[in-house]
């Protein structure tokens, strides 16, 4: 008897260890490659008058200090594993009011494609994830691609 509690207890402890690690946030910086070329589109979703309208801004003639501010930037943000991304497949729903599109050519070709909603979802690689402060992330890099 004393053999299954302690066998069903570590099983417990595995269980747990397992599922924090799952769910331990990740730099948002792994996810780009240094030496890379970086394209990045936010768009900007709203009403005006009655009409829908989407405000898409393609930010493709990135500058080596802009790029070393978005890196800097990204270095502190990160997200996480949720539930739902075991059974995701990279779509979002809910976008929010802003998205922000990050195209990353690496030189290895190693292409990665992230997608930062202001609603707080990212999906990278397929998968979809949680992020907070998404709307303070994609302002504070428009503000950085904006700067010249």
């Amino acid at each position: 008897m004393k053999k299954k509690i302690v066998y069903a207890t570590a099983f417990f402890v595995m269980m747990l260890i397992c599922l924090m690690v799952y769910f331990i946030p990740m730099p948002l910086l792994d996810c780009f490659d240094e030496e890379g070329q970086i394209n990045i589109q936010v768009s900007e979703f709203g009403v005006d008058y009655g009409k829908p309208f989407i405000a898409p801004i393609a930010y493709s003639e990135i500058t080596e200090e802009q790029k070393e501010r978005i890196f800097a930037l990204c270095s502190q943000y990160s997200y996480r594993r949720t539930i739902s991304t075991l059974f995701s497949d990279g779509s979002i729903s809910g976008l929010g009011d802003k998205v922000a599109y990050i195209f990353i050519n690496g030189n290895d070709k190693n292409n990665h494609y992230i997608t930062i909603s202001s609603s707080g979802k990212i999906a990278i690689e397929n998968k979809t994830f949680q992020m907070k402060h998404a709307q303070q992330f994609i302002d504070q890099m428009t503000e950085i691609l904006e700067s010249r």
